[in-house]
């Protein structure tokens, strides 16, 4: 069972639910069991004594019955109250167990290696977020707290009543312990038909999520009828499946509906046949039918628990695997203390080794230089800014910023504003334009603000929305132009006053009135800066260096124009 348990030195070990706050409500669970059988066990003696009392009355007066109904009224109520209470406690453990795990995944997500954690779609990662801690929370709220509650229920009504009513006790146990058999029968049949759904409703969200994206690529290439093809097979697939599944619950479930008016029959037959010898009275008979109803009907939830149960195992398996992806490295308490240097950053690599990108090589950036990293696509430009950023690990070597193992101050760079990177893949996130700008510094200055709005010349963007700052901008700023879009990318960066600036194709797809403008923005930064590119045509003031990574070494050539 997966939790966090913060005192463990592995996080990634599962903790069981039986944890902090949730532990009380599980206690608190099995009190309401055991009340429960307090409340069933008094209704059912509470029947035998009045059904007796009428057999030995001449005559029946209202009186007479006041107190035993103003009994029954308050079992009816004490039982109501204890079921509603029941389902308050199982939410209470649900949620907060489903909290725990998602914060967890969470965490784990933003300590995790870029290059590992990318081999799952945002598809695959929402379905961790969602669905599977979905089916924790389900098996934890509606399985397992359900079942807690009926086993103590049934042991204890079973106990209590043993001494009074052993013939019926015996009957009513052997029938719940059938049902539970046939459940165990028929629900492992579960798995493998819950994994087919699961895959189904998978592959259709998948596509769903693509072709909604790329709904102007299916119209300009006129596949709108082959697309719909592919979702009714898909939508036909998931139905099925689904069928298959309903197959099984409704054999459960009518299978227990049966065991439980076979029990109930079989406990009246006897009960009659006892009533016949003189052996109990016609009182315990009904007491019996009533305990039988009352104990018997919660076998109707096995079937969906069993559901829980299955879907619980399936999306345990895929959250372990999810944490199973290797961290990046993070500094140790002790380095996080670090003090960094005020002066621009220099970098200094020796024999760096990034495996599949780069192969032992020594080089220095002095501060306050530009470096353009050039070479073709695939070759690891990209990566190596992910690394001299510190949020991918190197290989072998050392990477140095003012002297300082990058590896072991990178949080504290990125936090600070030693670091910064500007890249296409980190776009702007759902919400206003001010929160956009200040999401790397949030406390950031209106004076800092308004500085950093006209060194990138974002004035006439604000003026232009309809909220100025306070405007929403969509999922990856798909309302502004990708000149917008880089430059208040840019902004984000520079806002925190970074004295290492990496960027990544800030020039990719853009107009050449736009290009100037990133031109402007870079000739007034004075720190150091590694800019990946594939134009070596620039119009910078100060000197810059052509670097060219091809075959995992960088060669350094001089650029073709003058600086401006």
């Amino acid at each position: 069972m997966l939790s966090y348990h913060p005192k463990q030195k592995n996080k990634n070990q599962q903790t069981p639910i039986w944890y902090g706050k949730r532990r009380h409500y599980l206690i608190g669970l099995v009190g309401m069991g055991i009340l429960q059988a307090a409340v069933i066990t008094s209704f059912s003696l509470l029947i035998a004594y009045l059904i007796n009392l009428s057999n030995t009355l001449t005559s029946l007066s209202f009186s007479i019955f006041t107190v035993p109904l103003i009994l029954v009224v308050l079992a009816a109520i004490g039982l109501m109250l204890l079921r509603w209470g029941e389902k308050v406690f199982a939410e209470h453990i649900g949620q907060d167990y489903a909290t725990t795990v998602r914060l967890k995944l969470f965490k784990h997500l933003l300590n995790s290696d870029q290059r590992a954690s990318q081999r799952f779609s945002h598809g695959a990662m929402m379905l961790r977020f969602v669905t599977d801690l979905n089916g924790l929370r389900r098996w934890v709220s509606l399985g397992l707290s359900r079942l807690l509650v009926i086993t103590s229920t049934t042991i204890v009504t079973l106990w209590l009543l043993y001494y009074s009513q052993p013939i019926l006790v015996a009957l009513t146990g052997t029938s719940v312990i059938l049902g539970l058999i046939i459940s165990f029968t028929i629900g492992h049949r579960l798995s493998d038909k819950i994994r087919a759904v699961r895959k189904y409703r998978s592959r259709l969200a998948a596509t769903m999520n693509d072709r909604i994206a790329t709904v102007g690529t299916v119209q300009i290439c006129a596949q709108e009828k082959r697309e719909t093809r592919r979702v009714r097979r898909q939508s036909q697939q998931l139905y099925d499946a689904l069928l298959q599944r309903a197959h099984i619950l409704g054999a459960l479930q009518g299978t227990l509906e049966g065991t439980i008016i076979l029990s109930t029959g079989i406990v009246l037959i006897t009960g009659i046949m006892l009533v016949a010898n003189k052996i109990i009275g016609i009182g315990e008979v009904v007491a019996g039918m009533t305990l039988v109803s009352l104990l018997l009907a919660p076998l109707r939830d096995l079937g969906r628990i069993f559901d829980y149960w299955e879907q619980w195992k399936i999306s345990q398996e895929k959250i372990t695997h999810f944490l199973k992806l290797p961290k990046r490295q993070k500094p140790s308490r002790a380095r996080k203390q670090t003090s960094l240097p005020f002066d621009p950053g220099q970098i200094e690599a020796y024999g760096l080794t990034v495996s599949g990108i780069i192969k032992s090589s020594d080089f220095t950036i002095n501060p306050g230089e530009h470096i353009l990293l050039v070479g073709q696509n695939g070759v690891g430009k990209s990566s190596l800014l992910l690394n001299i950023a510190g949020i991918i690990p190197i290989t072998k070597g050392k990477l140095l910023f003012d002297g300082h193992n990058i590896h072991e101050i990178s949080h504290q760079l990125l936090e600070t504003g030693g670091i910064g990177l500007v890249s296409q893949d980190l776009g702007l996130m759902r919400g206003s334009l001010r929160r956009n700008l200040t999401y790397a510094n949030p406390k950031a200055t209106s004076e800092e603000i308004k500085n950093i709005i006209q060194r990138c010349y974002l004035s006439a963007l604000i003026k232009r929305l309809p909220k100025g700052l306070e405007s929403q901008i969509v999922e990856g700023g798909k309302n502004l132009s990708t000149g917008e879009r880089k430059r208040i990318l840019l902004a984000r960066t520079l806002l925190n006053k970074p004295k290492l600036l990496l960027l990544d194709e800030i020039d990719a797809n853009l107009d050449k009135h736009s290009i100037k403008v990133i031109e402007k923005i870079v000739n007034e930064f004075p720190g150091t800066i590694i800019q990946v590119t594939h134009n070596t045509y620039w119009n910078f003031k100060k000197p810059y260096r052509i670097w060219q990574l091809k075959d995992q070494r960088i060669n350094e050539y001089e650029p073709q124009l003058k600086t401006g």
